[in-house]
């Protein structure tokens, strides 16, 4: 007989309902992925009678950050010679809407970074946000420049600001970057 490795399937499936998870996923992001990830999560909004265009921005959310994750992940997958990021995704219903946590591994010092770039953008209210994200597009179209800070700017436009970026200590040279999203 096989002996089985412990784990308590049954306290996992508590903690999910008690958390209203409707979809969770660790893993490596590539495009066919991501794909599969859109096609469950638009069936698992519609099972919650999320309307349309909240089902739209909540989708368009998680492919920026889930981008965010293919680009910049210390922990990389191969797959058929092509190298995609690693990390995971977590849409659970709270009482303000659905939110949206993505988690990766990052170096300390590439994780400080990335909030101090963040944190800038965070307290910025509509309106800059706007004018900021125009302006990248424009400058993009015109020049072919890096696309850096675009998908963050539409996040933050998208979600009104209700984004919280952490790092945790997981050993001595990698922290777990979490970004946390508000959809309401």
């Amino acid at each position: 007989m096989v002996s089985m490795k412990k784990y308590d399937f049954c306290r996992h499936y508590n903690f999910c309902e008690n958390k209203q998870i409707v979809f969770s996923y660790n893993g490596k992001i590539s495009a066919n992925i991501l794909q599969g990830i859109i096609t469950i999560l638009e069936d698992r909004l519609t099972d919650h009678n999320v309307k349309k265009s909240r089902a739209r921005k909540i989708i368009s959310i998680i492919i920026e950050l889930s981008q965010n994750i293919q680009h910049y992940s210390f922990h990389k997958a191969i797959s058929q010679g092509d190298e995609h990021g690693y990390g995971m995704l977590v849409v659970r219903k709270v009482e303000e809407g659905f939110q949206i946590d993505t988690g990766n591994l990052l170096s300390q010092e590439k994780a400080d970074e990335f909030i101090r770039y963040c944190n800038q953008f965070i307290k910025l209210n509509q309106k800059p946000l706007k004018d900021m994200y125009l302006k990248k597009l424009k400058a993009n179209r015109e020049t072919a420049s890096d696309r850096t800070g675009i998908g963050l700017l539409y996040i933050l436009r998208k979600s009104n600001s209700q984004m919280e970026i952490k790092s945790h200590r997981i050993n001595k040279t990698n922290v777990l970057l979490t970004i946390s999203v508000l959809v309401n």
